[in-house]
């Protein structure tokens, strides 16, 4: 399904079934997927802010570019997703796991992260300032000019590493 450069702003698509679809640059501006499968869907540079994926499974999606400020992904499953230079401004992503994620460039200013599970990819442009919450995982760093020089961070150091950064968070 190839829904590319559609509307589909405020509509409620709660409990849908999307996974493999293309939604290049599509606006679903305040829509409710609550409980969707959204696995393998592409909504590179679409936009999703202020949409409920409360509980939605998003394995193996593109969110490059993606805009998903303020947007409600409470309890949200995420194993091998790019969401390289996405926007999570303000998103609430409490209970939310994120395994082998790419998070490069993203914007995780001011997100909710009470009870996350991240294990994601990261490198000096992704944003962490106002992050906040009791978290679990590590984060893989990564310089973009030399990738080859990756670094794990978790524990302690990782709390420290990321509230350094501007983050308020537990890492427990």
């Amino acid at each position: 399904m190839n829904l590319s450069d559609a509307d589909l702003s405020c509509n409620d698509l709660a409990n849908s079934i999307l996974s493999q679809g293309k939604f290049h640059r599509a606006s679903l501006y305040r829509v409710d997927l609550y409980r969707s499968h959204l696995e393998a869907t592409d909504f590179t540079d679409a936009d999703l802010s202020w949409s409920i994926l409360t509980k939605s499974e998003l394995d193996y999606a593109v969110l490059r570019h993606t805009n998903l400020s303020h947007t409600d992904m409470r309890a949200v499953e995420m194993y091998a997703t790019d969401a390289s230079d996405a926007n999570f401004h303000a998103a609430d992503l409490s209970g939310a796991t994120f395994l082998k994620c790419h998070l490069e460039g993203a914007n995780l200013s001011h997100v909710s992260a009470d009870r996350a599970v991240l294990e994601i990819t990261v490198d000096e442009k992704t944003n962490v300032t106002g992050l906040h919450g009791h978290i679990d995982g590590c984060v893989r760093f990564v310089q973009s000019t030399d990738p080859r020089r990756a670094r794990d961070i978790n524990g302690k150091e990782l709390e420290k590493w990321l509230n350094l950064r501007g983050a308020d968070v537990v890492v427990r």
